[in-house]
């Protein structure tokens, strides 16, 4: 479907890896929002670790290839440090504060980082790139649960 609609950009938010084959369809590129600082924090829980090994949250903004995390970067941000209020959460186990950090969060972070390029380009079909330093950076893994819970632990103290 999306080979007959010509020379177009798709917006893709989620996690996980696209194929190759759609990434090598003719005239369209995926635009992703990434919850992490690139080219520094790749991979998966990128708000986490961001948040654990930068200090901070970041997003970046970059026309996605076959590499993780890898390709032609549009913006990437560093965001204010966030700390939630644990009282809010004190009856929340740690699968839980995960899922409501990646339920609500994470979209609001990358819906942050999709205006900020928008508002800043005026054609947001051919957004202006520069290639990233793939020597620079970490490809993260998800967290053990061990490093999940002194991540969760910075962000609901």
């Amino acid at each position: 479907a999306l080979s007959g609609y010509g020379p177009t950009a798709v917006l893709f938010t989620g996690g996980g890896i696209l194929r190759e084959n759609l990434l090598e369809l003719p005239g369209v590129r995926f635009l992703h929002i990434h919850p992490g600082f690139l080219p520094h924090v790749r991979g998966a829980d990128g708000l986490l670790w961001s948040s654990l090994v930068r200090g901070r949250p970041g997003a970046s903004c970059f026309y996605m290839e076959a590499g993780l995390d890898t390709g032609a970067l549009v913006r990437a941000e560093k965001f204010p440090r966030i700390v939630f209020p644990r009282s809010l959460t004190d009856s929340l186990d740690d699968a839980m504060l995960y899922r409501a950090l990646f339920s609500f969060y994470d979209p609001v972070l990358r819906a942050k980082m999709l205006t900020n390029v928008l508002h800043a380009e005026a054609d947001p079909f051919n957004l202006p790139t520069e290639p990233q330093n793939t020597r620079v950076g970490v490809t993260y893994h998800f967290m053990s649960p061990a490093v999940r819970k002194a991540a969760l632990h910075e962000l609901f103290s």
